[in-house]
């Protein structure tokens, strides 16, 4: 269950808007526009950091089990023909603008068959970034700051291994890499190169489409995603059953994600090694 504590019990995500900090902080926040139960509205925000748990129409701090919407199963060829909205010159300048991505996917029944209808489907880009790669606070902080990667890790290839020495700038919790799935998705990001520049598209576009306003840097979070031949998402959303539309509000888990990953993988740091 999604918790922030600075926010109030059983909030309704309605829209994940633009992202923010002052010309002389680090960290950036993240608008988000709430609902309670009894459908009052509030504009609020919440660290970047904890864009894990920011999912639209879903409940933060819930004290109870919420519908998650529509479920969608669908299966993408790959991202090349994707329509973005970062391109659309009318868009205007505010709190809310979410970027999407704009596609036609073929859907998939329970048992992973091909179904005869495509789907256009309407897919924010946070919420693709979420699912892919904002699995650690660090991950989301680093997303954002060009260069972190190259900052926090250096990667030697061996002829059975690859290497990857954690520099003393880099922030990461030590703790973390006791964790066989977080070295997994960090080994991925790190060493996938499609994967490694969709992640680093991210604050690539932060300064490329960032702009000013009084004291703070404004930026509509949008990047370039990798190419996911063959991925089949599973969704949750909204189906607009008479023209076969589905407005996707979270992507709870995917399926053939390639890797180019061949070999094995090692982390070294002198913080490893604990005297006693």
């Amino acid at each position: 269950m999604a918790k922030i504590s600075h926010l109030s019990k059983d909030m309704k995500i309605k829209k994940i808007g633009t992202l923010f900090k002052k010309h002389n902080g680090t960290n950036w926040a993240v608008n988000l526009s709430l609902e309670n139960e009894t459908k009052l509205a509030e504009t609020t925000y919440t660290n970047f950091s904890n864009a894990k748990l920011l999912r639209k129409n879903s409940h933060i701090n819930p004290t109870k089990e919420y519908p998650k919407g529509y479920n969608l199963r669908f299966r993408i060829s790959s991202t090349q023909d994707w329509l973005s909205s970062v391109y659309d010159s009318k868009l205007p300048k505010g709190k809310f603008i979410e970027h999407y991505f704009l596609f036609d996917a073929v859907r998939m029944d329970q048992f992973g068959q091909p179904m005869s209808e495509t789907i256009k489907i309407k897919l924010p880009q946070f919420e693709l970034a979420r699912s892919l790669f904002f699995y650690t606070p660090y991950l989301a902080r680093s997303a954002i700051i060009e260069n972190s990667l190259s900052i926090d890790f250096d990667i030697v290839p061996n002829p059975d291994h690859y290497l990857i020495n954690i520099l003393p700038a880099c922030s990461y919790p030590i703790s973390h890499f006791n964790n066989s799935g977080i070295r997994r998705i960090l080994s991925w990001i790190l060493l996938d190169s499609d994967i490694r520049q969709s992640f680093e598209s991210i604050s690539q576009f932060c300064t490329k489409y960032g702009y000013d306003v009084d004291q703070y840097r404004i930026w509509s979070f949008c990047f370039n995603p990798p190419q996911l031949n063959g991925v089949i998402f599973n969704t949750f959303g909204y189906y607009k059953a008479e023209t076969s539309e589905f407005f996707v509000n979270e992507i709870s888990g995917f399926q053939n994600i390639p890797s180019n990953v061949s070999k094995d993988v090692e982390f070294y740091s002198d913080k490893f090694i604990e005297s006693k």
